[in-house]
């Protein structure tokens, strides 16, 4: 197969992936992001590339030792002391967090300001598994210097940039490229066989 034939067969298929994109937006009736966030069922909520803010309304005259809230790597519990049947927030966070690096607050008596720190930087859908969902396609990427930023995160986000371009203009993902390298691999082990016109989109390479 020609590389011509294959930057076709590749933009045709983004085009059907983005078509499948589209319908399932729709479908989950995502929310346009403000401030890389949304609404959930009792809070509101914004992000940056490494952190996650969540706004829960409490009642009036509120103070920090009637709250329970436990931070954990997977998972966030945020409840009443007076109403603890009812948590307010309780679920699997949408990925890690650093539990040492979160916080929390109460504002004004009536409301709970939590901080959380990604433990990689990529766009959340929503703070909370299940929780109402954002259009990440739709979020401004960051404007920071990569040289602000640690090793582990600078790699998610140059990885998520490079992503949101390839998408955008029908390129090719970082799976993509790694996928094309694991078929050369195979190739140079397997010379005398034609892989030409093989399907490797769903393999899993282990070498």
């Amino acid at each position: 197969m020609s590389d011509i034939q294959q930057i076709d067969n590749k933009k045709q298929q983004w085009e059907i992936d983005e078509e499948k994109r589209k319908q399932r937006k729709k479908e989950k009736n995502l929310q346009i992001p403000v401030q890389g966030g949304g609404k959930g069922p009792n809070y509101s909520w914004t992000q940056e590339i490494g952190t996650v803010m969540i706004t829960v309304p409490v009642p009036e005259g509120t103070k920090g030792k009637m709250v329970d809230i436990k931070f954990e790597k997977t998972h966030l519990t945020v409840i009443l002391k007076s109403d603890p049947q009812n948590p307010l927030i309780k679920g699997d966070l949408f990925a890690d967090v650093k539990v040492g690096d979160c916080y929390w607050q109460i504002e004004d008596q009536k409301e709970v300001l939590l901080h959380l720190q990604k433990n990689s930087g990529i766009w959340w859908r929503s703070p909370i598994k299940g929780h109402p969902e954002v259009d990440t396609d739709v979020i401004e990427p960051p404007q920071v210097s990569m040289s602000e930023l640690g090793g582990e995160m600078r790699e998610s986000v140059e990885k998520m940039l490079w992503d949101q371009n390839a998408k955008a203009t029908g390129g090719m993902t970082t799976e993509d490229r790694m996928r094309e390298a694991n078929i050369r691999k195979l190739q140079a082990m397997h010379p005398g066989v034609d892989f030409s016109g093989w399907d490797f989109s769903k393999t899993k390479f282990s070498f």
